[in-house]
């Protein structure tokens, strides 16, 4: 009886020792598909960053091109803001020197504005 009670012992034991090395085995595999996510999840977020780079060189290039046209029509600004400064004057004296202009462009425009009025109502 003390042999089969060792063999039984034994048997026990060496399944013990067999699933351990399974369990252990199993924890390996666990351990490593981790360690491979965690490698793909890099990975995707890598990617991910990349593409946002990318996208974050095509807006400097198109605010750099905006700068440039603004600065182009800030320059167009300024020349038609010289002319105006050069022609304005000249336009306000020669238009003080004579009243009677005034008279005849107000008379003008109230006779236009009348025939205006008239032709509309002869529809």
């Amino acid at each position: 009886m003390t042999h089969s009670k060792n063999n039984l012992e034994e048997s026990a034991i060496e399944t013990l020792t067999y699933y351990r090395s399974k369990v252990r085995t199993w924890i390996r595999w666990v351990e490593n598909y981790r360690e491979r996510t965690k490698l793909m999840m890099s990975l995707l977020f890598s990617i991910g960053s990349q593409a946002d780079s990318r996208t974050n060189l095509g807006i400097a290039d198109l605010t750099a091109r905006i700068a440039f046209d603004t600065q182009k029509d800030s320059s167009s600004m300024i020349t038609i803001a010289a002319v105006t400064m050069v022609f304005l004057p000249g336009t306000f004296v020669s238009d003080n020197q004579d009243p009677q202009l005034h008279r005849r462009a107000l008379h003008l425009s109230v006779i236009s504005v009348e025939q205006s009025w008239g032709f509309r109502g002869n529809l």
